[in-house]
């Protein structure tokens, strides 16, 4: 799809501007920072260019850069949060002036972001993988560790963080939409999720059993049949936005 709007509407460049400086002033943590949304849409273009997809390229920039914006000054782990963006973003796009098509595209984009939520556009599955793959990204983790040990961010906060991404670990690669995220992906977990890195983390947390136990070789049958059946989803939903 045509990304430049200047000939059919307005441009995104305000909106962009307004969402780096949300995120530089006002980061929900040093998890979700600018830095975050940065890496997440250089995953964006990487994977729209490997996989030759035909997207709204400046819908995915507004959803890439605003799918985690604080908007109403403190941030919970909560879903509302991701409503209070797509609620204000939505009434920007509508006072600016782009057309309903574009904002609900972008809107719909953002609100099913979140891993293992059901998309509703092409433009969500590439955002999906792409801020997956930067779960798998070493800066990121180091980045708020060191926030963490400076007291910029809670030790419970990443505690969550860490805990939850071991418990993803063995079903996460299944969730994977494309060849080039699945790839990198794989590259990545063994380094980061099966190295003395992240293990360190994970004992700092009192998390070192539970590491060792998502890091055996083989799987339960209940976590086989959680892979299972995000595999069948997956290839549902390639299977409607990809074919």
């Amino acid at each position: 799809m045509d990304s430049d709007r200047t000939k059919k509407g307005p441009s995104i460049d305000p909106l962009i501007a307004e969402a780096k400086q949300r995120l530089s002033e006002n980061p929900k943590d040093y998890m979700h920072d600018l830095l975050h949304h940065e890496a997440v849409w250089k995953n964006c273009l990487m994977i729209v260019e490997e996989e030759k997809l035909d997207v709204d390229m400046d819908s995915l920039k507004l959803a890439a850069f605003w799918h985690d914006v604080i908007v109403d000054g403190t941030y919970e782990i909560s879903r509302e949060e991701v409503k209070g963006v797509c609620d204000y973003l939505s009434d920007k796009l509508n006072e600016v002036g782009f057309d309903n098509d574009f904002t609900k595209r972008t809107i719909e984009t953002i609100r099913h972001h979140e891993f293992l939520d059901q998309p509703v556009t092409l433009e969500c599955l590439v955002l999906q993988d792409a801020d997956k793959l930067d779960g798998f990204s070493k800066d990121r983790w180091s980045r708020a560790y060191r926030a963490y040990k400076s007291g910029k961010m809670s030790g419970s906060r990443l505690a969550f963080y860490v805990k939850t991404s071991l418990e993803w670990q063995p079903f996460i690669l299944a969730s994977f939409y494309f060849d080039i995220t699945i790839k990198i992906a794989e590259e990545r977990q063994s380094e980061i999720f099966k190295g003395d890195f992240f293990r360190g983390i994970a004992e700092e947390f009192d998390l070192k059993n539970l590491y060792l136990k998502i890091n055996k070789d083989s799987l339960t049958k209940d976590i086989q049949a959680k892979v299972d059946k995000i595999e069948i989803r997956k290839k549902r939903n390639r299977a409607r936005f990809l074919s």
